[in-house]
């Protein structure tokens, strides 16, 4: 049976194909390692152990929701040394681990969101510390997707000497 020009086009496009897709990362690891200048947010206080901070930062600060967590709307700088040390650690697939459920940590919480643009999709990641997780996240082109991942325990040691010391945001909790 043939398939008419239109419907292929139709289940190219719902299968995440068409232009480009080829060339398009498959996942977050891929996509930072492609050499795309790094968008770096930091996160907001604890929702449940530091309500009242969060809640005396947004009133205060400049606030952006990234898929529905707040972060300090002001990218933080990203020095070369950094961004390769993220790109290293973030960009090596070995870094995640499947998911192995719900954490007792009060509830995921992303300390820094990474942030990779590129050829017409842009890729996030949001780091919490207190669950050693990562969601990823894809948007553009008219697809999202999301994932939700453990983080490895060197790539968490990894990313405890970068992403700390650029915290220029937050306030320490009490």
């Amino acid at each position: 049976m043939r398939m008419s020009a239109a419907w292929s086009a139709l289940a190219l496009a719902a299968c995440g194909g068409g232009p480009g897709a080829a060339t398009r990362p498959e996942s977050f690891a891929e996509a930072i390692r492609g050499g795309g200048a790094l968008v770096l947010h930091e996160g907001l206080p604890h929702q449940r152990f530091e309500a009242h901070l969060l809640a005396s930062e947004r009133a205060a600060k400049p606030v952006t929701d990234l898929f529905g967590y707040p972060f300090y709307a002001a990218p933080v700088p990203l020095g070369d040394a950094d961004a390769s040390a993220l790109r290293k650690t973030l960009g090596n697939r070995g870094a995640y681990e499947t998911w192995s459920g719900e954490k007792k940590c009060g509830g995921f919480h992303p300390d820094w969101s990474v942030e990779v643009p590129g050829d017409g999709v842009t890729w996030h990641a949001l780091v919490c510390f207190g669950c050693r997780e990562v969601k990823t996240y894809r948007t553009g082109a008219g697809w999202d997707l999301a994932t939700r991942e453990d983080i490895e325990p060197a790539a968490y040691d990894a990313l405890k000497t970068v992403l700390p010391k650029l915290r220029t945001n937050r306030p320490r909790s009490e």
